[in-house]
């Protein structure tokens, strides 16, 4: 039996268990902002970007173990464009979408954790109308990763997020087709295997992965993990 299940999630009372969960992992554990931010209340995370965006909860049986963000274009800014500019992508950033706020709970942390939010990501992309993704690489990590995934660099100019002292990165991205084109069904059927080799053989797809990892020594970008959190001054509304 599968150990989690990946929803995208609007009920208010789920919407408030991410938004602990969030709270918890990224300011009590990890203080990447300080308690009194205008982002923390009540215990919870939450920016302007959450109000236009889809939110996915990874569950535990009825507990959220788990949290990613996604974002399209068409629907608001895009947290990453703060920061640099989306004209390498080479697609209508309408058309673009980015996954944010992506983490596990660190008991919880496993392939198949990650499988299920990721799978649950694509689709919340592709049914928020993307043709696309992009991503902040962090420079000296799990670059082999993510070109394993199909993400590759498309500007190699460093950029910095102002909460991730001494951090820099360069702008991944991926065109994940338009609907009906050979390119998405490569994606789909891409990301249905990969999810299913991390759900049904967690332990080999570990293996695979940190292979990969070791091997990754050659890789000249090297994109963050993207459960590495990025927290930064977001927009005013409007």
């Amino acid at each position: 039996m599968p150990l989690f299940r990946a929803t995208v999630v609007t009920d208010p009372a789920e919407l408030d268990r991410v938004y602990r969960l969030r709270h918890r992992i990224y300011i009590e554990e990890m203080g990447l902002l300080p308690a009194d931010h205008p982002f923390c209340v009540d215990g919870r995370l939450i920016d302007p970007y959450d109000h236009y965006s889809h939110q996915i909860a990874l569950w535990r049986d009825d507990r959220v173990v788990g949290t990613a963000r996604v974002t399209v274009g068409r629907d608001g800014p895009l947290e990453i464009e703060e920061c640099c500019a989306l004209a390498p992508v080479g697609l209508d950033r309408a058309r673009v979408a980015e996954v944010t706020r992506f983490m596990v709970d660190r008991p919880w942390r496993c392939p198949e954790a990650t499988a299920r939010i990721l799978y649950a990501a694509l689709h919340a992309m592709l049914a928020g109308g993307a043709h696309g993704v992009v991503g902040a690489g962090k420079l000296g990590s799990l670059g082999r990763y993510y070109r394993q995934i199909g993400l590759r660099c498309v500007d190699p100019t460093p950029f910095e997020y102002p909460v991730v002292p001494g951090a820099r990165y360069q702008l991944l991205a991926a065109d994940l087709g338009r609907p009906r084109s050979l390119r998405r069904l490569a994606w789909r059927t891409y990301a249905a295997l990969g999810h299913g080799l991390c759900c049904l053989f967690p332990g080999l797809s570990n293996r695979l992965y940190r292979r990969g990892l070791s091997a990754g020594s050659r890789a000249r970008v090297k994109p963050e993990a993207l459960a590495e959190p990025v927290l930064r001054a977001a927009p005013a509304e409007g």
